[in-house]
């Protein structure tokens, strides 16, 4: 029986061993990308996307499973323009990028047919609704979109706090939390020629609160503060940090408003509007007295806000819908919205009263017609569908502009006003539908998307980091891309599995390890490259990138790995077979 042939493994470690945690090696993040859509020829500068490109962490962008996007050719007069992909369905486009705010330029149109499309961003936020072109007609639309995700500066050593956002289970499938920027273009008729993101410093819109603010993910659902995007110019960003069952204790325990701060600039908004959950006594551990500590916690966060140079506005809680025998709009809120108008007067702070005018929009509909704003066909009598968002964010609008707040001047040009007492017929009020499905994708779903390698031949593969991955661009590569022209392809496969951003622990937690490990066999060989990324947080297993400190060294790792393809440690016996080489610290 012949020896057993071990894998080999080259580690190439680009960070030494017993640094600080501050001499980390730092690069230029890229600022703007640019995005042919269709079959035909792609712009110079663009990277082409086609129906069949599908989103993976090695590319960096394409579409998202799920939807059913076409490729459609025409006769337009440039290369942008003589092609696209459309779809009578929604269909989601993900590019990743760093956190922050971007300014998004679409092209829509077809040279041989109408179209009209309505844009979503992250977690079904709306943008821009039914944006219509003539057979052969071409029109550009700008939009701003805030991304984040949940990771956070690590505290110092000893001191309280984290280094991450404490999300909770409903959230680890959403759009917001991630390190893309997700498009969706809604509707029958949907057509889209280009896309083209850059980074921008824009004043932000926080928002905290509730589920009747969140980013909702599920058609039949929405809040106000997906909708608000909708009624600003792309001079400003919304940033919708509002989570469902979240309190302001809460909020500040897990993280959120820290989360919220680190970000909080001279110039930004911090929209607040909480009462819902705070107010409720079974909730021990949350629970806020109306006239004493609701108080106290509203001025930390206007406080806060103030420290940084933002403007805080307080909002009322939206009502519940529940109606007296004579028709009036019975208060579930107790004190709650008395004592934020209190504090507005106390600390000189604008209120959006939405809590009043959420009792007049109601009224206006009735008790027959009023459930047909809420969620769940008007069973739920708190979170409202995309009806009773959208009327309740011109609500918001009208609040901006009666505050007189400088917001006011980035209020969209559509919007004239609102009266809640006179809202829009529900019966000829329409968005187009979502795509339906889970809104992210895991790591190793997305893996499954990579090309397939020939199994007769050795192969050689790469994990690492950004700088050794596949780049979205021509001017954005790393060193494994160009590696692979010194090999002959005819006798083995060189397969670049490194991605961007990850650390050699995130390598293993996201299950790209994993994956990689069902696709090596004898005699292959891996080359690992870490240590750009390795030097942040431990904290937290899924999102903290790094892989220092006592219990968590970079060459412990390393020796998982080694142990993972069955390569002996130095000092212990192997096979005579095996060959190996040890990483240089």
């Amino acid at each position: 029986m012949k020896p057993l042939r071990y894998l080999q493994i080259i580690l190439l470690a680009t960070r030494l061993l017993g640094l600080s945690s501050s001499a980390q090696v730092t690069s230029t993040e890229r600022q703007s990308w640019q995005f042919d859509f269709g079959s035909g020829e792609t712009a110079e500068g663009f990277a082409g996307v086609t129906s069949k490109t599908v989103f993976s962490l090695e590319t960096g962008f394409g579409l998202e499973p799920g939807g059913q996007a076409i490729d459609k050719e025409g006769d337009g007069a440039d290369a942008i323009r003589s092609d696209s992909i459309g779809s009578d369905k929604a269909f989601r486009f993900s590019v990743v990028v760093p956190e922050g705010n971007y300014r998004v330029a679409v092209t829509f149109g077809d040279s041989d047919s109408e179209s009209e499309t309505t844009v979503k961003a992250e977690t079904r936020r709306l943008m821009g609704e039914r944006v219509a072109t003539a057979a052969g007609e071409f029109v550009a639309r700008d939009y701003i979109v805030n991304v984040r995700n949940s990771t956070l500066t690590p505290p110092e050593t000893n001191a309280p706090g984290g280094s991450a956002v404490v999300l909770n289970e409903r959230e680890s499938r959403v759009l917001h939390w991630d390190e893309k920027l997700t498009l969706e273009f809604c509707g029958e008729q949907a057509s889209v020629c280009a896309v083209e993101i850059e980074a921008v410093d824009v004043p932000t819109v926080f928002l905290v609160g509730d589920s009747t603010v969140t980013d909702q993910p599920r058609e039949g659902s929405g809040s106000w503060g997906q909708m608000l995007t909708r009624f600003l110019k792309p001079e400003v960003a919304v940033a919708n940090h509002a989570e469902s069952g979240e309190t302001m204790k809460s909020f500040i325990s897990g993280l959120r408003l820290a989360k919220v701060l680190s970000f909080m600039k001279a110039g930004d908004y911090l929209f607040i509007q909480f009462a819902h959950n705070d107010s409720k006594k079974q909730w021990p551990q949350t629970y806020v007295e109306a006239h004493t500590t609701y108080k106290a916690y509203l001025k930390v966060f206007i406080e806060e806000a103030r420290l940084r140079g933002a403007t805080p506005v307080l909002v009322t809680s939206v009502q519940r819908r529940q109606f007296t025998s004579d028709g009036h709009i019975r208060n579930s809120h107790g004190d709650y919205p008395d004592a934020m108008r209190e504090v507005a007067k106390e600390e000189g702070v604008a209120l959006i009263d939405l809590e009043k005018m959420s009792i007049a929009f109601y009224e206006a509909l009735g008790p027959d017609k009023a459930p047909l704003a809420f969620a769940g066909n008007g069973r739920d009598a708190t979170h409202h569908n995309n009806y009773g968002a959208y009327e309740l964010a011109k609500c918001v609008v009208q609040g901006i502009r009666d505050a007189g707040l400088p917001l006011t001047q980035f209020i969209t040009a559509d919007f004239t006003g609102f009266d809640p007492s006179r809202p829009d017929p529900v019966e000829s009020f329409s968005i187009a539908a979502s795509q339906s499905g889970p809104a992210r994708v895991s790591s190793a779903d997305q893996a499954s998307n990579l090309p397939s390698i020939n199994a007769a031949l050795p192969t050689i593969f790469v994990a690492g980091d950004s700088t050794a991955a596949r780049g979205s661009g021509e001017d954005q590569t790393g060193w494994a891309e160009p590696f692979v022209g010194y090999f002959d392809s005819a006798k083995v496969n060189i397969v670049n599995r490194a991605r961007g951003g990850r650390s050699s622990r995130t390598f293993i937690t996201e299950g790209l390890w994993d994956q990689l490990m069902k696709e090596v066999k004898p005699g292959d060989i891996v080359l690992v490259q870490f240590g750009h990324n390795d030097g942040g947080a431990i904290n937290d297993e899924r999102r903290a990138r790094g892989s220092r400190g006592r219990e968590s060294r970079l060459y412990r790792i390393i020796r998982n790995y080694c142990a993972a393809l069955r390569i002996p440690r130095p000092g212990e016996s192997g096979d005579s077979f095996c060959r190996c080489a040890y990483p240089y610290f």
